[in-house]
């Protein structure tokens, strides 16, 4: 199985998309199962030729000989997802900021992207179909990326939240100088209810949720992806756990297993933009 990492190439999208990844597999008879971890980016995932069926926090994506593509979206949420993979896959995943999707559908972001894992709908259309035929026409993945980004750029619209929003967020992944959301939101001249009220509509849920969900990632990638510390007890310090109880009982919700157990069974993909645990 090969994973391939690309970054955006226009400088409008660099604000909004973190970075592509390319999977292909050609066996038939693959099969793989992997655990996606909770995650700060909201990917919206495009599928060659499958059938895909969704259940809680399942997801279980096969190959069919009918020739049709199906895109998935994947929300922000607090435990992993369990996701099977069965035959041949040609697949790209837009990994977008929780803020930078907003830009790129009509609708707010419950009705287009909900639960660990959904159909997405909202670029449905002739013009989504046209850019599609055009991206599974050609293989190499940097033509496929500019066709991706000719339709993204067709369907990008201001976002007037954008701005207030991302300062949220930017203060609510400041762990070194951590401020309460109430203060947060009297910075941004609103209530705390408004706040709670925007994060819902446009990030999918809450500011404490997301900030916990911002805390577990960086100390995963921390360790992983950077192999920052030695020590369990470092890695909660670097992310501001309030003690290491609290850092390993965050770790178990948030991952289904303790930090070391974590650490040792993930794997690193894409650049090492992508951390999935396979399993069996």
């Amino acid at each position: 199985m090969i994973f391939e990492a690309h970054y955006p190439i226009h400088p409008l999208l660099r604000k909004y998309i973190r970075y592509y990844y390319f999977v292909r597999v050609q066996q038939p008879d693959h099969l793989s199962n992997y655990l996606s971890f909770p995650n700060t980016t909201i990917p919206v995932n495009i599928h060659k030729n499958v059938d895909c069926r969704i259940a809680g926090d399942r997801a279980t994506v096969s190959a069919t000989p009918e020739t049709k593509v199906v895109t998935i979206s994947n929300g922000l949420r607090e435990t992993p997802l369990y996701v099977t993979w069965n035959g041949s896959i040609d697949k790209v995943t837009i990994a977008f900021t929780a803020v930078g999707i907003n830009h790129f559908i009509s609708k707010n972001l419950p009705e287009a992207v909900s639960g660990h894992a959904n159909v997405f709908t909202a670029w449905d259309g002739n013009d989504y179909t046209a850019c599609l035929d055009k991206f599974y026409a050609v293989t190499d993945n940097r033509q496929r990326v500019k066709l991706l980004e000719d339709f993204l750029l067709g369907v990008y619209h201001p976002f007037d939240k954008s701005a207030l929003l991302q300062q949220v967020i930017d203060r609510l992944c400041d762990f070194s100088q951590e401020m309460p959301v109430p203060e947060i939101a009297r910075m941004v001249n609103i209530s705390e209810r408004s706040l709670n009220r925007l994060f819902h509509l446009h990030i999918g849920l809450s500011p404490v949720a997301y900030r916990k969900i911002a805390r577990f990632r960086q100390s995963l990638e921390g360790k992983v992806v950077h192999d920052k510390f030695k020590r369990l007890t470092d890695i909660g310090y670097d992310s501001h756990y309030y003690d290491q109880p609290y850092f390993i009982r965050m770790c178990n919700k948030l991952s289904g297993k303790s930090p070391k157990a974590l650490f040792k069974s993930v794997d690193k993909l894409a650049d090492n933009n992508v951390i999935f645990e396979f399993i069996g």
